[in-house]
């Protein structure tokens, strides 16, 4: 149960069929704020602001100390908003004006995983052939992240096919778009065979 005061003043008590989850504060679901609620360490203004009355809940953990009757005069409500100064792209794109490029030293990507490749010694004995696909990001650094197998053989080989893309981290020239540098999502097929 909960002791909430409106706009009135008026106090009543309102029933807290289930208690908040650990962690989220009432300031999430509206208690404080939207409630006016006044009790514990808890208090009241109000002032005016361009024609209208603001009222809201302050803490005494924002420094603020009064007693719960005391009026702040607040003659505009301002606020600026927070811009990151290097505001990067986080979107994984698929389809970008350049694809990122692998620089293996002179060898295309297939030529590099061919001559890495170490057969899984369980594929080998069980003659073990076939494609492995996967999906991985290249980051505007060139390095690679989220590597993913959506088709796989087993027995070895999908653990094989991710360590040879992970050799490749920081091999890569990134993609771009319209001449700005953006994540790109590439599927490639590590082959096995004997």
């Amino acid at each position: 149960d909960s002791q909430v005061r409106n706009e009135g003043g008026e106090q009543s008590t309102v029933k807290q069929p289930l208690p908040l989850p650990e962690g989220v504060s009432d300031y999430a679901v509206g208690g404080v704020a939207a409630t006016g609620y006044n009790g514990g360490n808890s208090y009241m203004y109000s002032g005016n602001t361009r024609g209208g009355v603001f009222k809201g809940a302050f803490k005494k953990v924002f420094g603020i100390a009064a007693n719960k009757s005391e009026t702040m005069e607040i003659d505009a409500f301002e606020y600026e908003p927070v811009l990151e100064e290097d505001s990067q792209d986080d979107n994984i794109y698929e389809t970008v004006s350049d694809l990122p490029e692998f620089l293996g030293n002179g060898l295309r990507l297939e030529e590099f995983l061919n001559k890495n490749l170490q057969y899984p010694w369980t594929a080998s004995v069980q003659n073990i052939e076939g494609v492995v696909f996967l999906e991985f990001v290249v980051e505007t650094d060139g390095s690679i992240s989220n590597i993913v197998v959506i088709s796989g053989l087993g027995f070895g080989c999908d653990e094989e096919a991710v360590r040879l893309i992970k050799l490749t981290d920081g091999m890569w020239e990134p993609g771009s778009d319209n001449g700005q540098a953006v994540r790109v999502l590439m599927t490639v097929p590590v082959r096995f065979n004997l």
